[in-house]
């Protein structure tokens, strides 16, 4: 299922399947020992509940054993300790201070923005839209872009090579042969310090931006970055961090961060172009807020997209009916059990909830789950709904660079939305995608053009 690239539309049908069996359709044994569970009450007591963490989280520590991140960290204690030396340099405050810098960056797409809109040639706003977050996500861990958008392509193919490495470990990191086999020739130190695996590629790619920040930093001018953040922590507490354990952070920063942003993005402009009276409505909204003195700088600032109640909605709408991670995220049953929904496990089962599973359920979001609709987040029981809204997942294994991304999406969003207007080249072409753990669509490229009656006062 997972080889095939569509395990979050096969999870949901073999879950609607079940559907007409009332005690079966919230439980779907998907493994021996696995059960992907759709239920109202499952963000509470699977992601909420400090669950441990089952062993296929393994397979994130990038390159090798040597590395820790946040996502290969399995017991809930230690991964909260973790959490406590990084978890601050991602707090939303300290990417408001990165404001600046990452409009630099996003500034560099409009550039292309405007660029396509003059020549009339179609653009693959998907491939941008990667470029960006993978730059902005540098450009706050570095203090510089990768140059993605600077060149227009993908530099040494490293993104390319992430999406191959993420393909293999959301499968390897299933099997303990796969498992125990990547521990010995795949996350081997020695195969990291040759370089000829994926792995060695990302730890490469972050090495390199690594010694030319400490270059700079060397000549002076260099900001406290996300990175130098870490540093200081390390430095002021060397007995409860070490450096294999900053640059692990820094390396999981670096494979993830750009993904979920891409697909956050395409998913908010894949879907307002097909709904013109939304895209409108938000447009309607930014102009009202112009005349009032905000959202009048090149990009928009978050402050101002904070106060676009209606553009929120389309974010999370967006995010919503196609979600950044589409594999289920597995948890462990401790010894005293889970109940859901009136349903037992037992000690050691693996219990696993899937964000798209969880955000394509009739039971939870209506019969119109499937379809693009802003407008039901005005409903009366939102509250509820809203509890099983998981795109950056929950409890202690939240995504921590959520904050940049809700800042990344929102600003680019409202800048694109007031200044340009997107037609896909083919409209009626859906567009292409794999998931693995994660998922980056592709191919549907679009016409960009300026405007109309809008002028530019930059």
């Amino acid at each position: 299922m997972i080889l095939r690239g569509n395990q979050g539309e096969e999870l949901l049908q073999l879950h609607q399947e079940y559907g007409k069996y009332l005690h079966l359709r919230h439980f779907v044994r998907i493994a021996n020992n696995e059960v992907s569970v759709c239920h109202p009450e499952a963000f509470k007591e699977l992601l909420l509940t400090p669950l441990r963490k089952d062993a296929f989280y393994r397979i994130f520590a990038f390159p090798d054993s040597r590395y820790t991140n946040g996502m290969a960290v399995l017991d809930p204690r230690q991964k909260s300790e973790h959490s406590r030396n990084f978890a601050p340099g991602y707090s939303l405050s300290n990417m408001v201070n990165c404001e600046e810098a990452i409009d630099k960056v996003i500034g560099l797409l409009m550039d292309w923005m405007s660029k396509y809109a003059d020549s009339g040639e179609p653009m693959h706003l998907d491939r941008f839209c990667t470029f960006t977050s993978n730059d902005v996500t540098s450009e706050v861990l570095f203090s510089r872009p990768y140059g993605f958008l600077e060149k227009g392509y993908d530099i040494g193919n490293a993104i390319a090579n992430n999406v191959r490495l993420g393909r293999f470990a959301a499968v390897a990191g299933h099997h303990w042969i796969m498992l125990m086999i990547h521990a010995i020739l795949l996350a081997n130190p020695i195969t990291t310090w040759l370089g000829v695996l994926p792995t060695g590629h990302i730890l490469e790619v972050t090495m390199n931006s690594l010694r030319e920040r400490e270059n700079r930093e060397t000549k002076g001018g260099n900001r406290f970055d996300l990175l130098e953040y870490w540093l200081k922590t390390l430095r002021d507490h060397p007995d409860r961090l070490d450096l294999n354990t900053v640059q692990g952070q820094t390396i999981g920063t670096v494979a993830a961060g750009g993904d979920a942003t891409s697909t956050a993005l395409q998913s908010f402009f894949y879907h307002m172009i097909r709904h013109p009276t939304a895209w409108q409505q938000v447009r309607d909204e930014i102009d009202a807020a112009s005349k009032s003195g905000r959202c009048q700088d090149r990009i928009i600032s978050f402050a101002d997209t904070q106060k676009l109640p209606f553009l929120q909605l389309c974010i999370k709408e967006a995010m919503r009916v196609f979600s950044p991670v589409h594999q289920g995220l597995p948890r462990v049953v401790p010894k005293h059990g889970v109940t859901i929904g009136g349903h037992a496990f037992s000690y050691g089962a693996i219990l696993s909830v899937s964000a798209f599973v969880m955000h394509r359920s009739e039971e939870i979001w209506g019969p119109d789950a499937h379809n693009f609709n802003p407008d039901r987040w005005y409903s009366a029981d939102i509250s509820s709904k809203e509890k099983c809204f998981i795109p950056f997942g929950g409890g202690y294994n939240a995504c921590p660079g959520q904050h940049l991304a809700r800042m990344e999406v929102a600003k680019i969003c409202a800048t694109i939305v007031r200044d340009y207007d997107i037609r896909q080249v083919e409209p009626q072409k859906k567009w292409s995608y794999k998931a693995y753990f994660g998922v980056v669509p592709h191919s549907w490229p679009v016409f960009v053009d300026n405007r109309a009656g809008w002028e530019h006062h930059w």
